[in-house]
Parts: C-alpha cells; sequence; structure tokens
C-alpha cells in the first residue's frame, strides 16, 4: 500500500486514491488466502453458496479479476469461511500471480 507524507497539496491523496489501494490490499489478501488454503475461485463460490450468497459465483470471479471490489468486513467474513483468522494477512511481499493474457 502506498504511504503518503502530509505537506503539499500536490501530494495529498484523493479519497478515491486511498479507496483504490485499500480495495487492491483487500483483492490481494483474497488471493493470497485462496493460494493459502489451496481453494479454488468455484470451492469458494460453492462454500459461499452453502452460506447463502446467492450470485456467489459471478462474485467470487468478480473479486478476483479486479472487476468489483468488497468491504473490509466482506473479506472478514471471507476468511473466516476459508477457516482462516478474520484479520489474517499475507507476507508483505507477497503478489498475486500473473494473470494469464
Amino acid at each position: 500500500m502506498r504511504r503518503y507524507s502530509a505537506g503539499t497539496m500536490d501530494v495529498m491523496p484523493t479519497l478515491s486514491d486511498l479507496e483504490r489501494d485499500e480495495a487492491r490490499e483487500r483483492r490481494r489478501v483474497l488471493l493470497a488466502a485462496l493460494a493459502k488454503t489451496s481453494t479454488t475461485q468455484s470451492e469458494l463460490a460453492r462454500k459461499l453458496n452453502l452460506a447463502g450468497e446467492r450470485t456467489a459465483v459471478t462474485t467470487v470471479n468478480r473479486w478476483c479479476r479486479g472487476k468489483a471490489t468488497m468491504s473490509a468486513a466482506t473479506l472478514r467474513y471471507v476468511l473466516s469461511i476459508l477457516s482462516l483468522d478474520p484479520m489474517w494477512r499475507p507476507p508483505a511481499d507477497w503478489q498475486p500471480p500473473a494473470s494469464p493474457q
């Protein structure tokens, strides 16, 4: 996540920059959690479906591709579905695998 220093107006982030960084970090945590638990996107969707999430397959695919953002509360819920501590975070240097082009 980017760090911003207070001071001049030209380096002050806009709210959308901060929100975008937080969304990227939540996506990174989700992808790392899937990798750590060896869970596929479809398995996560099935688990969410059993928990009452009706559009789970579409939702999980959109989260993982960065087409939709998830809230911090939703991320904590998904981590608990994956049997991870809701506050679990991957190592700071973990990066998602490159998506095939």
